[in-house]
């Protein structure tokens, strides 16, 4: 740390800042050395002087972590971070966050992935990006969850199905609304949440494709825009529902009633409903559909990066889960020898 004079004679201090890892200049504002030296000299008393914490309870944290960016998050994240503070709490209880300490934080998702392996890893996930923030805000010096180790998990292959299940599947189904849906599932690969904030709007017959956009109220998980191609079974669903309705202006594709769009929990139950009535896995779930399309592009041979962009997948380790049902690439590799 020394001072330094810039052309227009105001003195600087520079100096090496170990929490940005970088040098950094500060303006002492004065001309006068003998003032520039004083203020050097409280900068070096300052530096080995420990930082001043604000006090804040997780709950209080947790509040004003939502004030400032719970906009930008979808209701189903929005549901995880709550899930995930109040687990925080019941294991620690309503604490300062400055006292959380690495040891805390490691022993509180440890606790969990004994119990619930999946849970662990989100609340991990959400915890971390909320801590994130409280550095931010200076409430703390580091991130006591950025260095938590998750224990190493059997990662399973999704369960997906073919086209005679879905067939079945539809076959059981008795709501129009709902064959449709399922199908429409099952052919665009959409989450189960855009396709119900589907509107006619973002359907262009002319390009064939779907605009997956976000919107007021809807955030996508990835939160970019996409296109996904229509095929022939999608146009074939989506022409035939938009010959019966009158006007579209603003209208959802699936709507439970005259602008009520289905409720999400509610066609996962009618889904459900239809699996065990077809007499098909029990472990099938809405998102199966969503697997499903990925894995029967994979199988015929389209590209990973390809299945990514399409599915809105953020990273290509996402994508990479459906690796292995590329055989006729694995089986090519090996005849090369």
């Amino acid at each position: 740390m020394f001072l330094g004079k810039r052309s227009n004679g105001i003195y600087f201090v520079e100096f090496f800042d170990e929490s940005l890892f970088k040098t950094r200049r500060v303006s002492t504002g004065t001309k006068n050395k003998k003032l520039a030296s004083e203020f050097l000299h409280k900068m070096e008393f300052r530096r080995f002087l420990p930082p001043v914490q604000k006090k804040i309870l997780l709950s209080q944290f947790e509040k004003e972590y939502f004030q400032n960016f719970g906009c930008n998050f979808s209701s189903s994240y929005i549901k995880s971070i709550e899930l995930s503070f109040r687990q925080l709490r019941d294991h620690t209880g309503d604490v300062n966050i400055s006292s959380m300490s690495r040891q805390t934080a490691q022993k509180f998702i440890s606790s969990v992935f004994s119990n619930a392996k999946g849970a662990s890893a989100l609340y991990h996930r959400t915890l971390k990006a909320a801590f994130n923030r409280a550095v931010e805000w200076e409430y703390i010096q580091e991130n006591p969850f950025k260095y938590v180790k998750l224990p190493r998990t059997i990662k399973k292959i999704p369960l997906f199905i073919a086209e005679e299940e879905l067939n079945q599947i539809i076959k059981k189904t008795e709501n129009p609304d709902h064959k449709d849906l399922f199908a429409l599932a099952f052919y665009s690969g959409l989450r189960l949440g855009e396709i119900l904030n589907l509107k006619w709007e973002h359907i262009n017959f002319q390009e064939k494709m779907i605009y997956v956009r976000n919107q007021k109220g809807f955030t996508l998980k990835g939160k970019k825009d996409r296109v996904v191609p229509i095929n022939s079974k999608l146009e074939d669903i989506l022409k035939r529902r938009y010959k019966v309705i009158s006007g579209t202006d603003g209208r959802y594709i699936f709507e439970k009633c005259l602008g009520i769009k289905y409720n999400a929990n509610f066609v996962s139950k009618k889904f459900k409903k239809s699996i065990i009535a077809a007499g098909l896995n029990s472990d099938i779930h809405f998102h199966t559909l969503r697997h499903s399309f990925a894995s029967n592009l994979v199988q015929r041979g389209v590209s990973l990066y390809v299945v990514k962009e399409l599915m809105g997948h953020s990273d290509i380790s996402t994508t990479q889960v459906y690796s292995h049902l590329n055989t006729e690439s694995l089986i090519s590799a090996i005849r090369l020898l």
